[in-house]
């Protein structure tokens, strides 16, 4: 039957994250239009609703979600804390991950915005130094997570760490990430970087 010819994925751990794009509808269930064939799994599944049904000729294992974009990512925290897990949020639903190797976590999403923190052994909210997000092959489906699609919690500066510069020119800014500051004293101008600056600070973007 004509099933036997179709892509399907098996139930073993290993297959956890797979998926396929269907983008021409023709790998999927007899009668569907584009869209994924995924492994039928409560992390794939996660930030689709109910956009999957699964595949009756796959013992439930897979799952074909018709009309959807789909892209995988890594997320890399980065510092001196333990990752152990990982809390990703779009506003409406949260799903919490576990390390995929090491501390880096895999994540397969459709189009959005998404939030996310991390938790240490103990259960603890602990914030990296960065985050490093790594997207694996572009879809051909149109709309799909690029790196704006994330917002993700690290350690920030405190304003009170260092001294306010004074300037004598520039930019009224809230935030930026590269600025000359010269001291008060006339000392020499430096150049400096802080993403959390006392807001009326006076800077000129270099």
């Amino acid at each position: 039957s004509w099933e036997t010819s179709k892509p399907r994925f098996g139930c073993e751990a290993t297959a956890k994250w797979s998926f396929i794009e269907d983008a021409g509808g023709t790998l999927g269930p007899k009668d569907y239009g584009p869209g994924f064939i995924i492994r039928n799994n409560a992390e794939m599944k996660a930030f689709l609703g109910n956009s999957c049904e699964p595949i009756w000729y796959s013992d439930s294992c897979s799952a074909f979600c018709e009309g959807v974009c789909l892209r995988s990512a890594q997320i890399s925290p980065k510092g001196p804390d333990s990752y152990r897990k990982f809390v990703l949020t779009n506003g409406i639903t949260s799903r919490t991950y576990d390390p995929y190797v090491g501390s880096d976590f895999l994540v397969v999403l459709p189009p959005g915005n998404y939030g996310g923190y991390f938790k240490d052994e103990s259960g603890n909210e602990v914030s990296p130094n960065n985050v490093r997000v790594t997207l694996h092959t572009t879809p051909q489906c149109d709309n799909y997570i690029d790196e704006s699609s994330f917002d993700l919690q690290i350690k920030s500066e405190s304003p009170s760490s260092s001294p306010a510069p004074s300037f004598a020119s520039g930019i009224r800014f809230k935030s930026f990430s590269r600025f000359i500051g010269a001291k008060s004293d006339g000392s020499k101008p430096f150049l400096r970087m802080d993403p959390e600056p006392i807001v009326d600070t006076n800077f000129q973007l270099v």
